[in-house]
């Protein structure tokens, strides 16, 4: 199966977070925090026009003015937005994309640029993805996660919030821990197939409402 894209969605070494704010109860703000307080060692490139700087780390005022081209963006603005922020970062030559939130009516659109411009979506309506091991907290949760061999899968935000919760109190560390949400472009099978092969993952929870080849989660089985 195909995992074009997944090594910069899982390990990237620049993150761009479209739609940057100041302001504490935004989502921009919210995954600024997270990504500076979880230790991602790569840039973080907030891009907004309202503020010059975020959190203290300079911000563009467009995806166009990046001084070059993030491995993975996160979409922060009003849904509104996406298919024409998409459509920018598609011709930056970004590679994958977190999109937190989107309608229905909108996935088709999106699904379609995204295939026209070669990048990876997860999601919509998806927390994001936590990797311990890069010091990455790409998501909306605050929760601190440990470094761990767990590898955790899932589709629903409410679970997902649950399970972190739960980990926290009995000090349980994973590997990635990664919320699909509508799983439009990337999906559980693609998933585990890369993470059978990650020297930090020995298993794999994943809860899925759909698994298009069940073969995958037998790992060397019949």
């Amino acid at each position: 199966m195909s995992q074009r894209g997944l090594e910069a969605l899982l390990r990237p070494k620049s993150i761009a977070v479209i739609g940057a704010s100041m302001k504490p109860n935004r989502a921009g703000y919210l995954m600024m925090r997270n990504l500076l307080a979880g230790g991602f060692n790569g840039p973080v490139l907030p891009v907004t026009p309202a503020w010059k700087a975020v959190l203290g780390v300079l911000a563009w005022p467009d995806i166009a003015s990046l001084p070059f081209t993030p491995d993975l963006a996160v979409l922060c603005t009003n849904a509104s937005r996406n298919l024409a922020l998409l459509e920018e970062l598609g011709e930056k030559g970004c590679k994958t994309c977190i999109i937190l939130s989107a309608p229905s009516s909108q996935h088709e659109d999106l699904r379609a640029c995204a295939l026209r411009h070669n990048m990876r979506l997860l999601g919509p309506n998806s927390l994001g993805l936590l990797a311990p091991w890069q010091g990455l907290n790409a998501s909306f949760s605050p929760v601190p996660i440990k470094r761990g061999k767990l590898a955790f899968i899932s589709q629903s935000a409410a679970v997902s919030n649950t399970i972190l919760d739960w980990a926290q109190q009995r000090e349980m560390g994973f590997s990635y821990f990664i919320a699909l949400g509508d799983s439009l472009d990337i999906d559980v099978d693609e998933l585990l197939d890369y993470l059978a092969r990650d020297s930090k993952t020995s298993a794999i929870p994943a809860l899925s409402r759909t698994v298009k080849r069940r073969a995958t989660l037998c790992f060397g089985g019949p």
